[in-house]
């Protein structure tokens, strides 16, 4: 019994271990923050259009299997995103919004 007992101890401790390095695992100087997806939007069975933050310059990719495509770099941000917040955003609207500018 005493042997149980330890051995649930252990797996609960390793458990609750896991659980704080995946929660805290974002250490101060990492460079997760220069790169954010801002959005994305399935444009088939495989295929995405990926709206991407990197720094200040924002790009459209495609993302098909095996595949990764530059599709536009901005010369100014299409969306405005507080830093380290990108929820909110849909971006369907905003490459709808997009389509029309360039067609005028």
């Amino acid at each position: 019994m005493q042997l149980v007992a330890s051995l649930l101890v252990v797996l609960v401790a390793f458990a609750a271990l896991a659980w704080l390095v995946k929660r805290f695992n974002r250490l101060p100087g990492r460079s997760g923050n220069h790169m954010q997806v801002l959005g994305a939007m399935s444009l088939g069975a495989r295929e995405r259009a990926v709206l991407v933050q990197v720094g200040t310059t924002q790009m459209l990719l495609g993302v098909s299997t095996g595949r990764v495509a530059t599709l536009h770099v901005f010369d100014e941000p299409v969306v405005e995103v507080e830093e380290g917040n990108a929820s909110g955003l849909n971006f369907g609207a905003i490459l709808s919004h997009l389509g029309k500018g360039e067609k005028s």
